[in-house]
């Protein structure tokens, strides 16, 4: 059992963003790689990856490569991750983003298992395209509800019956924040960067 699962949906991912992707939890520094796991779920897409690959590449990450087979969006994508973890939390990571610095799980580690609340946000850094130049904005811990940067205790979901919405394909993860937010009074707000939600012109929230 890990005391983290990372759950990452994956589709059509291209190799460029799951190597940047996985090279950011791979140069986390001070955590013991034992306590990681790393969710990827296939979401039926025409990209598939060989287990091998991730076991030559990435020696020291506990990498659960799942395939599904039919297509559902990112939000049932996240919730079969989710089922299939026996972790104490979860946190969610898109496949174009990546983990902050080298520190991030080290800080997360350090407050989850002193403060021990049911769940905690982050700070994150969005980065932004103006005027042909590259910036990053920052969304603090405690004005942003976002899916990006969040730490939830699995037994927690399962307690309140929270899960992805089956019928929503855009906006999904707004539905599972703001119910998580609107439940729930203890949890905890760690000030500082975790998460950098990468600047992708096609997306469809950009």
């Amino acid at each position: 059992m890990h005391f983290l699962d990372i759950i990452i949906p994956e589709y059509n991912c291209p190799q460029e963003y799951m190597i940047r992707l996985l090279n950011s939890i791979n140069r986390q520094k001070n955590i013991d790689f034992k306590e990681v796991g790393i969710i990827i779920v296939n979401d039926c897409s025409k990209i598939k990856y060989k287990k091998s690959w991730f076991k030559q590449r990435y020696p020291k990450l506990n990498i659960n490569y799942l395939i599904k087979d039919i297509n559902e969006g990112q939000g049932l994508t996240r919730q079969y991750g989710c089922d299939n973890s026996d972790a104490e939390y979860i946190t969610y990571i898109d496949q174009d983003d990546e983990l902050y610095g080298d520190s991030s799980l080290f800080n997360v580690f350090s407050l989850l298992k002193e403060r021990k609340k049911v769940f905690a946000i982050t700070s994150i850094y969005e980065e932004v395209y103006f005027e042909n130049k590259l910036y990053y904005k920052e969304h603090s811990c405690f004005n942003f509800k976002s899916l990006h940067g969040l730490f939830i205790k699995r037994e927690y979901l399962k307690e309140i019956n929270l899960r992805f919405h089956k019928d929503l394909r855009q906006y999904e993860d707004i539905y599972y924040t703001s119910c998580l937010f609107y439940v729930t009074s203890d949890f905890d707000y760690f000030n500082f960067v975790s998460y950098v939600w990468k600047y992708n012109e096609k997306s469809l929230v950009t």
